[in-house]
């Protein structure tokens, strides 16, 4: 079988699930597999706007992103939603389409909803006949990731399972996953030992605070609030936050 893993490098949690599933379907199948980042098939101005608009809007204008996530999540408004999504998509993603259409991949598998709305639209057009499934990278669920035309849905969770089903999904085609990760986070280590080799107090209570590979968000306010506890801070690559940190002495490398 030929098989496309796609994702979107917008953050690193769609393109970590992505690798998590390509390199599971490498170790354990032999199926022919395949792994891209669909802004590679999008053109230079896109792939550069994407990410970047994104960390913008949430970082600048955190009230306006707020705004729109919740507008375009409003049921009454996804016809007019869905057109214009085909329309940009449309525009930015012809090398991603004619790409779809010439490897004729039996099955696509996407952890972001821009490649699953273009692989849905081909597909729903008849010019792909491959199965469709949509790896759902979030606990809860926009609008943005239902699509007609995708054959399957995988969730993080009960919870996440019934908010896709209560936006039309039926239940035989949505099914409770959890979000892939590497299988090194499956190997049992020993907790003394590694928390040894982080030189951190094996004895003190221990918080892990992240907000994903952007470092991004009131990180510094969560650590004034957890005052007493013992904290393994990840920055992702927000360096002038890791530097700000270390200033303070609150970084151990």
């Amino acid at each position: 079988m030929k098989i496309l893993v796609i994702h979107a490098t917008a953050g690193a949690g769609h393109k970590k699930a992505a690798e998590a599933v390509y390199n599971g379907l490498c170790a354990h199948t032999t199926h022919q597999v395949t792994l891209v980042d669909s802004l590679d098939y999008t053109n230079p101005l896109f792939k550069a706007a994407y990410p970047w608009s994104y960390v913008f809007m949430v970082t600048k204008l955190p009230t306006l992103w707020q705004f729109l996530f919740w507008l375009l999540d409003i049921p009454c408004l996804q016809p007019l939603v869905r057109f214009v999504r085909r329309c940009y998509n449309g525009i930015n993603t012809q090398p991603l389409e004619r790409f779809l259409k010439e490897e004729k991949f039996d099955c696509i598998i996407t952890t972001h909803f821009m490649s699953a709305e273009v692989a849905a639209y081909l597909k729903r057009s008849g010019q792909i006949s491959s199965k469709i499934i949509c790896v759902v990278t979030d606990f809860d669920v926009h609008h943005i990731w239902i699509n007609q035309g995708i054959d399957l849905f995988t969730a993080a969770s009960d919870f996440t399972k019934k908010k896709i089903m209560s936006l039309g999904i039926s239940l035989d085609r949505v099914f409770v996953t959890g979000i892939p990760t590497d299988e090194k986070f499956s190997v049992e280590t020993d907790r003394r030992q590694m928390r040894q080799a982080l030189k951190i107090n094996p004895d003190m209570f221990t918080v892990l605070l992240a907000t994903g590979s952007f470092g991004i968000g009131p990180i510094e306010e969560l650590i004034d609030l957890l005052g007493g506890y013992q904290l393994l801070v990840v920055c992702g690559h927000n360096k002038s936050l890791y530097e700000r940190l270390k200033v303070k002495g609150r970084c151990i490398s």
